[in-house]
């Protein structure tokens, strides 16, 4: 059995900055980082906040982040990620995008799939997406978005699953999409957010009258309930559902590696998928310096299904941890989280800049 952990092996907490200048902020850090898949990698975080006048501390500030990381064999992340407020956050846009080769490993489709049937690929793929939102009533959000997304596999193995190319995304393909989503949203913060709710219903059409390769839909239900429990202490809940119709690439299915932690993304995918997660959040100094430092536990539970029908709570897949913040920008309660979670046969160190959810 082959279990891969990334360990997390210098924080360069001497080069950590967080610069604030009345509405406007600078976060920069650099970090290293071990992985058997990836070798050594290089990395780095930045990114700069401004907050227009008169808006809501729900609505996040006018933002430019980049994230990159490298590693020794030559492969690389780099996501930018915009976002601006217009007319005192009555309207923003955003338009994220993400470059990617990097090697992955795939175990089929399924919630029960082999870890012995690990088949290792790698890919290279760009992700964009152009939205736009409007928001009424300080409260309610609708937003419309394009996406598009070009993969292509670099290196296959030879006797697997992918090399046959049965499986849809198992050739290169370029999918192309509209999506909208409503949003609910009265939290007090955009970032760590100690009350309120948050609801969001998302859906988005992949159509060949976008130039897509496949024709399919998804649709997206995220709900979140954050619950004050004293000065400083917050209980956070989070459900997720996502259902897929017809036929998509299996890098868009649903996973839970991806919002679960102590799971390898792609781990676990198939067309719908539900999460529950719950965190508890702690900053149990008032004052000072010291006021930044903050800890977190959470359990999470989650499936996958190829129809709805078959999930059920007998086969939901488990994980817990804990977790270290800091924060980075006081006014926005930007943080930086370092987690550690146990799944089932799997573990997982993550630093990443905000908050799970």
């Amino acid at each position: 059995m082959r279990i891969k952990i990334t360990l997390l092996l210098i924080i360069l907490c001497s080069l950590l900055s967080a610069q604030q200048k009345t509405n406007r902020s600078l976060v920069f850090y650099p970090y290293i980082m071990f992985s058997t898949e990836s070798n050594l990698m290089f990395g780095g975080y930045v990114m700069h906040t401004s907050r227009p006048q008169d808006i809501e501390m729900n609505i996040p500030p006018n933002s430019i982040s980049i994230n990159s990381i490298y590693t020794l064999k030559k492969q690389c992340v780099i996501r930018l990620q915009p976002e601006f407020q217009i007319k005192k956050g009555k309207y923003s846009i955003a338009f994220p995008i993400t470059y990617k080769n990097w090697p992955s490993s795939f175990y089929g489709i399924g919630n029960s799939t082999d870890e012995n049937a690990e088949e290792e690929y790698t890919s290279q793929f760009i992700e964009m997406q152009l939205s736009a939102k409007r928001r009424f009533l300080h409260k309610l959000e609708f937003e419309i978005f394009y996406e598009i997304d070009n993969y292509k596999i670099l290196k296959l193995e030879n006797c697997g699953i992918l090399s046959a190319e049965e499986i849809p995304g198992s050739r290169n393909c370029l999918i192309s999409g509209l999506g909208f989503s409503l949003i609910y949203n009265t939290r007090d913060n955009s970032f760590l957010p100690s009350s309120g709710n948050y609801c969001k219903l998302e859906n988005t059409f992949f159509n060949d009258l976008f130039g897509s390769d496949l024709n399919f839909s998804q649709y997206k239900l995220d709900i979140r309930k954050f619950l004050p429990v004293r000065e400083g202490n917050t209980v956070a809940f989070q459900g997720l559902f996502t259902y897929t119709k017809n036929e998509a690439p299996f890098q868009k299915l649903a996973d839970l590696g991806s919002k679960m932690r102590g799971y390898n993304g792609g781990r676990f995918i198939d067309d719908h998928r539900l999460i529950l997660r719950s965190e508890y959040r702690l900053f149990p100094w008032k004052s000072g310096k010291q006021s930044r430092i903050g800890f977190a536990g959470f359990v999470e539970c989650g499936q996958v299904a190829p129809s709805i029908k078959e999930i059920q709570f007998a086969e939901l897949k488990c994980s817990g941890g804990i977790g270290l913040r800091f924060i980075l920008i006081p006014d926005e309660k930007f943080t930086l989280r370092i987690d550690y979670a146990i799944g089932k046969n799997s573990t997982d160190l993550i630093l990443i800049s905000q908050e799970a959810f």
